[in-house]
């Protein structure tokens, strides 16, 4: 299935005067102490956020948090900048929903190429909003599309459509000579609880499977884009970028299906800690949401970069996390920090 936008709707969001609406400096995110790469590797920044949809800000029960933080002509700014702070080769975003009058346009801007993939229902739309979906974004003057983009909602129990999905996108990267396939989901919503986590195991085992799918069909193009046939057997596989919001921690039956699929992917988690540790940073329980609503606090790790296990591939470091402090008393979002959700970034080194 192609990846497909939906009509933008005019959406009456909460007005500020332009002076408090003008976004600061804000917060600097600090890498970790990398691991050296050999110098003729390539280098390869793959960029993770939630950006919190339109419409679901205003309307997000975020009890702490100021009108000035949650309204649009504030935020749009902000989001730009910190999606752009580190330079990322590849981004993937969920709860897009001004792909084409925003995002779109100012990502072209600054070279790069999109696709997007909307939800068949959105939440966003009882405002008034349009309606989200996952976006995948890539530098222009570094790769190559292979295929069309694809993107495709998860089936529920009885075979109809769900309202989830995922968009995959198969690439060749001219710098390192590599193929990759990068992929951004938003699964299933809600608390933890054994209805809701088997929505989401099934979920993720489709994904999996269309992962698996996609890489079958598409490696033979991938081939052919990079315009030579001196690649061949595992030296030719495509390393794989699976990215998102999850909705659920990282000691889930969720993860464990991913962790333990044949792809063989690897959690940015798993050296998160060690990474911080090893660069003298502030060591704190990591979290990539974390919020006030009228039913409690929520504090949770749900956000994710997954990569391949492979001798060609390496994490090198990664994009530290805001401390508490530095949040502030009233969570997500903030107005350094635009969103409910954390952005991570990672960086890698790909052997050519």
């Amino acid at each position: 299935m192609r990846a497909v936008s939906c009509q933008l709707a005019k959406f009456p969001f909460v007005r500020c005067s332009r002076s408090d609406c003008m976004p600061g400096q804000g917060l600097k995110r600090l890498w970790t102490l990398p691991i050296d790469p050999k110098k003729e590797n390539a280098n390869l920044k793959v960029l993770q956020w939630n950006v919190l949809a339109d419409g679901l800000a205003q309307n997000g029960d975020f009890v702490k948090v100021t009108q000035q933080a949650l309204c649009w002509s504030y935020r749009a700014e902000k989001l730009l900048q910190l999606i752009l702070e580190p330079q990322p080769d590849i981004v993937c975003l969920q709860e897009v929903n001004r792909y084409g009058d925003c995002l779109l346009p100012a990502m072209e801007k600054h070279g790069y190429t999109g696709a997007f993939f909307c939800k068949p229902c959105s939440p966003a739309e009882q405002y008034g909003a349009p309606c989200d979906g996952c976006a995948l974004f890539y530098r222009s003057d570094r790769f190559d599309l292979c295929a069309e983009p694809q993107g495709q909602t998860f089936k529920a129990m009885d075979g109809s459509a769900g309202n989830q999905g995922m968009l995959m996108v198969h690439l060749f990267d001219r710098h390192s000579n590599t193929p990759i396939c990068a992929a951004t989901t938003h699964l299933k919503a809600k608390k933890a609880g054994q209805a809701n986590d088997a929505i989401r195991d099934r979920q993720i085992t489709q994904l999996m499977s269309e992962l698996k799918r996609g890489l079958s069909v598409h490696t033979d193009e991938s081939i052919a884009a990079s315009g030579s046939r001196t690649l061949q057997g595992s030296s030719q596989r495509p390393l794989i970028f699976l990215c998102g919001d999850l909705n659920t921690t990282p000691d889930s039956s969720t993860c464990q299906l991913i962790a333990r699929d044949p792809l063989q992917l690897r959690s940015s988690w798993d050296s998160y800690c060690s990474a911080v540790h090893r660069s003298g940073m502030q060591d704190q329980q990591p979290f990539s949401t974390w919020k006030f609503r009228s039913d409690g606090e929520w504090k949770r790790t749900i956000d994710y970069v997954w990569y391949s296990v492979d001798d060609r591939l390496q994490l090198v470091s990664h994009w530290q996390l805001p401390s508490e402090a530095a949040i502030g008393a009233t969570g997500l979002p903030t107005l350094d920090l635009p969103s409910d959700h954390i952005a991570l970034c990672c960086s890698f080194s790909i052997a050519k």
